[in-house]
């Protein structure tokens, strides 16, 4: 069966549902979501993330990007990245990064929070979350 493409643009207008109420109604009819939006902030992705762990996501940015969390997934990449480990080996080491992350800062205030930084950083490095900025 053909899925059906959606081509409807979601306003800030105060009579339209939150883009967090659509995508939430949205992510159980589609595999996959593109959406392009002024700015992007982690906590969109908290708003949304129990309904994106298996869906195929890309998000064009006009304006501006989150600069934090950027700086974490950068981070987590850096304490993470060994060119020649085992499987088992790079699994603990993301773990230990991920917990010694999680405790050398406050960004993480709760497990929801926790909870969806994970699948966000899973969604990027398997790929099936595209973050791109509109050149200036």
């Amino acid at each position: 069966m053909k899925e059906k493409t959606y081509k409807h643009f979601i306003t800030n207008r105060s009579n339209e549902s939150s883009l967090a109420e659509i995508i939430t109604g949205i992510m159980p009819k589609t595999s996959s979501l593109d959406t392009l939006v002024g700015y992007f902030y982690f906590s969109g992705i908290k708003e949304i993330y129990q309904n994106i762990s298996n869906k195929q996501m890309r998000v064009l940015v006009g304006l501006e990007l989150d600069k934090e969390i950027q700086n974490k997934v950068f981070e987590l990449d850096l304490r993470t990245r060994k060119q020649h480990s085992s499987l088992q080996q790079r699994r603990s080491d993301f773990n230990e990064a991920l917990v010694a992350l999680f405790n050398t800062t406050n960004y993480f205030e709760n497990e929801d929070t926790k909870e969806a930084f994970k699948i966000y950083y899973e969604k990027i490095k398997d790929g099936s979350l595209e973050i791109r900025k509109t050149s200036d």
